[in-house]
């Protein structure tokens, strides 16, 4: 028989595999007053103190030299992992070895777990198999559950994924909440299922089952929807240390979802999350940072927690860094092309969002060259994948027929899909088909239940389309009074188009005591500044017309309606094609006029057409 001498720890071992035993010189009489059991289990409760650690290193040796199995195994873990001795797989073995030969099947399963991988003894799969097979079957769960996914991945072993579920199942049956939780990763197709596991195997203390119980909890997957339970699960969850629980928790602390609303609890959450590397939690700091939901706005320090949770795998995080770099912000240098590279990491990292901020600086040419092919491929994704905006830019080709063939039916879808979703831009654009009868029947009525939901959900361009509904009574009763309702609204909310319509209002004197023409050239100037070009053409007519305040400027009418028709605007086009026949403003030029009225009928200005 074989012996090794190992110096750095005075002891004598025999090879591995044999009957072994262990010898070394005990450093004081830790245990002279205890048997062995009771040695071990005080060195148990010592490990965890540092200060204490290399006594219990000293009671475990004893314990083992002396043919203590748990000792031994209790030892060789500490050098499997370094912890209080330098990390020695060879040595760990040994410790192991002599445990399960004296039955420790907790042992035989570590001992397993390094034949499978060659640490610190040569490679035996086979051994490994069953060593494993033989601690799962005295009731070591943690062996059954390695077990089952070498089984089910078919990892140094035949694929078996019928076998693996037994062993998980009977596991989790024995109160392992672990295995409930191995079983439900592979119960993802019944969800019903996969929740009630998760359910089970957080009742068992798994945390991290938790979590994903919540998440089922508040999505209603599986199980009937229950936020209010879900934060409490999340609670426990988090307070039991899983710390991207304590996230999804802020989350609905910042939603107010399932709990009172509450930003700065939400806030704490996510730096507690943060600070136990959850890069979602640091994306989630990043972001109130950013914006001053709690404190002031400081858009340099969350650019640094945006990189440093991108760094870490947070996808959004790349996205949302990315969406900085493109404009710029106080200590913040905007930088196009690396916002590009950005959104690339975001979607590459599984961020539809990603993909769809991507889409677009592709098809705007930002940080690069155009590649509007790519886009739309982009968009496609990030639809598939629930990005409702995506979506709604999706359709806003079809309906074009802007890099793709026109297609008006599959816009309307994707616009309805997207406004199911939560996205009242989509609304208002299937109210914009559903109003005209483009891709399908005109409904004037059905788009102005569109409208008014957009515009009561905040998305003001909705109230401006409501607006000129009640303005002409198109599907609904006339009320002008109501249209100036709104589009004060609207137009006071930066929705620009509002303010155009609400100048033709107070120019006419519609749903109003009287007009009044100050009120509507400054309402169109506000539009036709902002980039309105309708707003630009209106207010020529009250330039080229004059009023009591402001004499007739033909000249300067000219050049409001050059700028409208250069915005392809056809009323602008239409407008200075008519001082043109006339030389108001402008030298007389019936050729130039005849390009005008040409090009006011490319824009679709009909009265201008042959």
């Amino acid at each position: 028989m074989r012996f090794t001498l190992l110096l750095s720890s005075l002891l004598f071992v025999l090879s591995l595999g044999a009957s072994t035993r262990v010898f070394a010189q005990l450093p004081g009489e830790e245990c002279s007053t205890m048997t062995l059991d009771q040695c071990v289990t005080e060195a148990q409760t010592l490990i965890g103190d540092d200060a204490q650690l290399q006594r219990a290193i000293a009671m475990l040796r004893h314990a083992c030299n002396r043919s203590h199995g748990e000792g031994c195994r209790l030892l060789g873990e500490l050098f499997i992992v370094g912890r209080g001795v330098r990390q020695e797989p060879e040595r760990a073995a040994i410790f192991l070895g002599t445990s399960c030969d004296q039955g420790n099947q907790r042992a035989c399963f570590d001992l397993a777990r390094l034949l499978a991988t060659g640490q610190g003894v040569r490679e035996d799969m086979t051994r490994a198999a069953r060593l494993m097979s033989d601690a799962c079957n005295t009731g070591v769960a943690s062996a059954c559950i390695e077990l089952a996914r070498r089984l089910r991945d078919g990892d140094g072993m035949p694929a078996d994924a019928e076998r693996a579920g037994r062993l998980l199942s009977d596991a989790c049956d024995g109160g392992a909440g672990d295995a409930c939780m191995s079983l439900a990763s592979m119960s993802s197709t019944d969800v019903a299922r996969a929740t009630s596991l998760y359910a089970r195997a957080c009742e068992a203390g798994v945390a991290e089952a938790c979590t994903e119980h919540a998440a089922a909890l508040r999505d209603g997957r599986g199980c009937e929807r229950d936020v209010a339970r879900a934060a409490q699960v999340l609670t426990r969850a988090c307070d039991e240390g899983d710390l991207t629980a304590c996230n999804h928790l802020g989350i609905m602390f910042e939603d107010g979802e399932g709990v009172t609303q509450d930003v700065n609890r939400a806030f704490t959450l996510y730096r507690q999350a943060c600070a136990g590397q959850v890069a979602l939690g640091c994306s989630n700091v990043a972001r109130f940072v950013e914006t001053g939901v709690v404190g002031e706005p400081n858009p340099h320090g969350a650019a640094e927690l945006y990189r440093r949770a991108c760094e870490a795998g947070a996808a959004v995080a790349c996205t949302n860094l990315g969406l900085m770099l493109e404009e710029g912000a106080p200590g913040v240098e905007r930088n196009p092309n690396e916002a590009r590279v950005l959104h690339q990491r975001g979607c590459d990292g599984g961020s539809q969002l990603g993909c769809y901020q991507l889409a677009l600086v592709l098809d705007e040419a930002i940080g690069g060259a155009r590649d509007s092919r790519r886009a739309i491929e982009l968009l496609r994704q990030a639809c598939a994948g629930g990005v409702a905006a995506s979506c709604v830019a999706l359709g806003g080709h079809l309906e074009t027929g802007r890099g793709v063939r026109q297609d008006l039916a599959e816009a309307g879808r994707l616009y309805a899909d997207a406004c199911r979703r939560g996205d009242l831009a989509g609304c208002v654009n299937l109210g914009s088909l559903q109003e005209e009868g483009r891709g399908q029947a005109a409904d004037p009525t059905a788009a102005s239940r569109l409208f008014e939901h957009a515009c009561t959900g905040g998305e003001l361009i909705g109230c401006t389309r409501l607006g000129l509904l009640l303005q002409n009574g198109t599907g609904v009763v006339a009320d002008p009074a109501r249209a100036v309702a709104l589009f004060t609204q609207a137009c006071d909310g930066g929705e620009l188009r509002g303010c155009n319509s609400l100048g033709f209002m107070y120019e006419r004197g519609l749903g109003l005591a009287a007009a009044d023409v100050a009120q509507a050239r400054a309402f169109y100037t506000r539009a036709c500044e902002g980039g309105v070009l309708r707003g630009c053409s209106n207010l020529g007519g009250m330039v080229l017309r004059g009023d009591p305040m402001n004499p007739a400027n033909p000249a300067a009418a000219a050049d409001l309606f050059r700028r409208a028709c250069e915005g392809r605007t056809g009323v602008g086009c239409a407008n200075l094609a008519a001082l043109y026949d006339s030389g108001s403003g402008v030298p007389r030029d019936p050729t130039r006029a005849q390009q005008l009225r040409a090009q006011a009928c490319a824009a679709g200005y009909v009265r201008s057409c042959p």
